[in-house]
């Protein structure tokens, strides 16, 4: 993916990033989140599934993290 440019003040180029949530399919989008270069995400609200306990996402995500590129994160369960 690639990453837009956006006009910002000062007549500034800013990179937007989108990082993608998916669920465990992989094919499933849960949420997509636009952020600024070197901006910090937030994650969604952890997905449910029925029989199943969400566990985290892959790669981990992390709400400190800065923002400095394109990412996908795929929903990760376990069976109850």
């Amino acid at each position: 993916m690639e990453a837009k440019l956006i006009r910002v003040e000062n007549m500034i180029n800013v990179p937007v990033h989108t990082l993608t949530f998916l669920d465990y399919d992989e094919e499933t989008v849960l949420n997509t989140v636009s952020v600024y270069d070197w901006e910090v995400a937030v994650a969604p609200s952890d997905p449910t599934r029925e029989w199943y306990t969400f566990t985290g996402r892959s790669p981990e995500f992390s709400d400190s993290a800065k923002v400095y590129a394109d990412a996908v994160y795929v929903a990760e369960y376990t069976e109850d």
